[in-house]
């Protein structure tokens, strides 16, 4: 569940006071009078559990906590700016942060995301017709559809994808926002949601949040399990803002950006009492008969093993198990004849223990770049670098 988000237009208005240092002179700007801008900013401060601004005769101006706060609202808003654009700006004669709540904003993201009002309705806790109404509220204002009828609900036009993506890093800014203040009072108890591929070495990412909780044991951490592309998209709409994983070559998209952590090889790996380990030199034929389970197509891994058996015309591996789940190849492993990719590190424990071994074959090219993917111009909250900075570490002491 989300946190509570400030008024929008309350956020505005301190991002005005920011610039001019004064509520008169930001009256005629957001057309209010002085007392309702200085209760505005009253209500924000108590609702944010912080001052913000110092004031004085000479006007008001942002304390260090202000400073910091202010920044992550300028960036939420800059997202904001970015969905208003998606939406054909031109046809309305308002900005969105002025006209347009939060409420408004959660609820085009969660029927975008379920093709549904009822769905998005039972997501939100909310009834359909709140839902409904939320939604086509914008509509409206921006006299565009962003929904179309189909035959499981509603289908996203591609205006209201992007509204969706932008809207979405702007709430979590904001969010990230509220967790920067709560740091600089000294309670580390923010956010830490990690996109992990499922195939993520077994060692490094628990290490790494094994470490962070023993400094700040108060975070909310959570890892999101999944495939590359489900991932990637909850990334772009800040759903997490990591993905730890293979790399892409190139970059998968234009607005994220990728950080290599360590270089990793793959293995042949089986289960122990294999009959491929009688053989003291198996070679390709040998290979390419075995039952493999492998990872799902246009994967990295995926596609070095098909690399791997490429140059074979007639006997290539048939009977192939597909799936990401590292826990299902563990285990299918050490219950049947069959072989698998994997780097010794994501199973490290397995090959200590004597229950899965690596085959004595060398696999030419199969080095992949394990690394972070954020978001480009992402800007870390102190526990996020904290935790990013513990998985250099632990990526250093492979």
């Amino acid at each position: 569940m989300r946190s509570k988000i400030p008024n929008l237009r309350h956020l505005d208005i301190a991002l005005h006071v920011c610039k001019t240092h004064g509520f008169s002179s930001v009256s005629k700007i957001v057309n209010l009078s002085p007392s309702a801008i200085t209760q505005a900013m009253r209500g924000l401060e108590t609702s944010i559990g912080a001052q913000i601004f110092d004031r004085s005769q000479s006007g008001a101006f942002p304390n260090a906590l202000g400073k910091i706060y202010l920044d992550r609202i300028s960036r939420a808003f800059d997202a904001l700016g970015a969905a208003e654009n998606a939406l054909d700006k031109g046809r309305a004669a308002f900005s969105l942060k002025s006209r347009v709540t939060a409420s408004q904003l959660r609820a085009i993201i969660a029927v975008v995301q379920s093709g549904s009002y009822n769905q998005a309705a039972r997501r939100l806790g909310l009834s359909q017709p709140s839902v409904y109404k939320a939604a086509h509220s914008v509509e409206v204002l921006y006299n565009t559809d962003l929904f179309r009828p189909s035959p499981s609900g509603v289908e996203a036009t591609q205006k209201a994808r992007e509204f969706s993506r932008h809207a979405s890093v702007a709430l979590s800014e904001i969010e990230r926002g509220q967790e920067e203040v709560m740091e600089y009072q000294g309670r580390i108890s923010g956010r830490l949601a990690i996109g992990a591929l499922p195939l993520i070495c077994a060692r490094v990412l628990p290490d790494a949040i094994n470490k962070l909780l023993q400094i700040y044991p108060d975070a909310d951490v959570k890892v999101i399990a999944g495939v590359y592309s489900d991932l990637l998209d909850s990334l772009r709409h800040g759903d997490h803002d990591i993905l730890i994983g293979a790399l892409r070559h190139p970059a998968p998209a234009k607005d994220v950006q990728q950080t290599d952590l360590f270089e990793d090889a793959l293995s042949i790996i089986v289960g122990k009492g294999h009959p491929i380990l009688s053989i003291p030199k198996p070679g390709l034929n040998d290979l390419a008969k075995l039952d493999w389970v492998v990872p799902h197509k246009n994967t990295p891994t995926r596609h070095c093993f098909e690399r791997f058996f490429s140059d074979m015309k007639e006997q290539r591996p048939t009977r192939i198990i597909e799936t990401s789940s590292l826990l299902f190849i563990r285990t299918i492993l050490q219950n049947s004849d069959r072989a698998t990719l994997l780097s010794v590190h994501q199973a490290h424990y397995e090959i200590e223990r004597g229950d899965l071994v690596v085959v004595k074959f060398v696999l030419a090219g199969s080095r992949r770049t394990i690394g972070v993917t954020t978001r480009h111009h992402w800007k870390p909250t102190r526990l996020q670098e904290k935790f990013l900075k513990l998985l250099h570490e632990e990526a250093r002491a492979l």
